[in-house]
């Protein structure tokens, strides 16, 4: 049965079998045939509502084509197209992972015209349940807000979601430090071995682990006493463009991502010395390498066979080291968090202490190492005595 059209109102009918059918026209096919936007519902009014809404969203020129696209489809669309160019292969690895095992779980079915920033606000509420990484969190709010602000680019949808969400602000965890005493434990169980050396770098330098397996005899300057901190060994991946899973493949030499993270860190004499002593006793083993095993002699720190270093093996020694001094075990990125703790026992400017760390701000540095400071808080209240 017809029903009556009222004044751009569109087509309304009502079907054989009882429900109510209502019809707009937004354009036509390639073939000349008109395309129609459909919708049912059980009654007149829910129709007339529906297409009434829509008439309403053309008029505005903000009427979006309903589409059955999930938003899980539109993800990985937008991954491989706008992603994977853009972004450097260890984050794009980990925005494949942290969609697999966070956003999927939760919002996989529903369709990309019906995220609502509710869905989005319990995906970010049960990774704080999860007690997932401020920094985890905050790559899934990137993941959110880009990709569907790519979907509006797209005329997918008008509005984006995401930007009426509250991100859970980040909050840094408690780091973990060797203490002074702990620290010269761990020192005196060391040796002149390629990891030893490694190890009293890290603690010398503050320098990450990677950054460190990337570092070149060239980026060492003996003459200034200074070593410079310019790329950094990374893992290779391959992605199955079927189930967009991730696989490492090997390790390779990167580039630092941010012009922060670049930067000229200062020896001590200590550090020179065991360097040099180190680089002797290297170039002693160097010749003895098998020429098809393709070594990489300019690296600082090598394999047995002259190969990058495999990071599982580093932690591997140094969590042997823990033992042997009888210190409880700590992650290797302790290292670093040690030399934050011990520059800034020593007073030194936030600011150095950031450039040293190669943090983007000195904000960052404060709030990751805010532990560290009650000495310096009641130094400077003391002098307050006698003033106020």
């Amino acid at each position: 049965m017809l029903g009556k059209r009222g004044k751009n109102e569109g087509s309304i009918y009502q079907r054989k079998d009882g429900r109510w059918v209502a019809q707009m026209q937004i354009g036509w096919t390639p073939n000349g045939n008109r395309r129609f936007v459909t919708y049912y519902g059980k009654t007149r009014r829910e129709v007339a509502t529906k297409l009434e809404n829509s008439l309403s969203e053309v008029n505005k020129r903000i009427f979006i084509e309903p589409s059955k696209i999930t938003y899980e489809e539109w993800l990985w669309t937008w991954m491989e197209t706008y992603k994977r160019t853009t972004v450097s292969e260890s984050t794009y690895a980990r925005y494949i992972s942290l969609i697999h095992n966070h956003i999927l779980p939760n919002l996989s079915k529903i369709k990309l015209q019906d995220i609502k920033p509710m869905h989005i606000q319990k995906v970010y509420n049960i990774c704080v349940d999860k007690n997932l990484s401020g920094s985890a969190i905050k790559h899934i709010h990137t993941v959110f807000k880009q990709s569907l602000e790519q979907a509006i680019n797209q005329d997918l949808i008008y509005t984006n979601p995401a930007q009426k969400t509250i991100r859970p602000p980040i909050r840094h965890k408690l780091v973990s430090s060797l203490t002074l005493e702990q620290q010269q434990r761990l020192i005196s169980v060391l040796g002149d071995d390629t990891i030893s050396t490694l190890i009293k770098l890290a603690m010398g330098t503050g320098a990450r682990l990677g950054e460190l397996l990337g570092l070149k005899w060239e980026n060492i300057d003996f003459e200034n006493m200074e070593i410079h901190i310019v790329q950094g060994l990374v893992r290779s991946y391959s992605i199955d463009n079927e189930t967009h899973k991730v696989h490492h493949v090997s390790s390779k030499l990167s580039k630092l991502k941010t012009d922060s993270s670049l930067r000229t860190i200062p020896l001590t004499n200590y550090l020179a010395k065991t360097l040099k002593k180190y680089r002797r006793e290297q170039n002693k083993y160097i010749n003895t390498f098998n020429d098809n095993i393709a070594p990489f002699p300019d690296l600082v720190f090598l394999s047995e066979s002259g190969t990058y270093l495999d990071p599982s093996n580093v932690r591997k020694k140094y969590a042997n080291f823990l033992k042997e001094a009888d210190i409880p075990f700590i992650k290797f990125h302790a290292l670093r968090h040690t030399f934050a703790t011990r520059i800034l026992e020593a007073n030194v400017h936030p600011k150095v202490a950031q450039d040293l760390l190669g943090h983007s701000t000195s904000s960052t540095t404060l709030d990751i190492y805010s532990h560290v400071l009650p000495n310096q808080k009641r130094e400077a209240i003391a002098k307050l005595e006698g003033i106020i």
